[in-house]
């Protein structure tokens, strides 16, 4: 009764391209990059205004210049070393 337009007859075929991903999948990639985006907010702001973290504000109390600055001749515990 119908005849297919010979439009439709001779349309290309589509290449398919390189990642198929399916529509479903949509709203679990919006809910990660909402995920991700609320965990990278909420660390910077932790670690930039936390009064007792002492990062920035107390370099004095730190040790890292005793660390960074011990000589070579410093005992080091080796402590993976097997028992005799």
């Amino acid at each position: 009764m119908f005849r297919q337009s010979l439009r439709l007859l001779q349309q290309e075929t589509k290449k398919p391209s390189g990642i198929k991903i399916p529509t479903e999948l949509a709203p679990l990639f919006a809910a990660c990059g909402v995920a991700i985006c609320s965990l990278s907010y909420f660390t910077y702001k932790k670690l930039r205004y936390d009064e007792g973290l002492r990062i920035l504000k107390n370099p004095n109390q730190s040790r890292i210049d005793e660390v960074v600055n011990l000589s070579p001749e410093t005992e080091v515990l080796d402590l993976n070393a097997e028992k005799k």
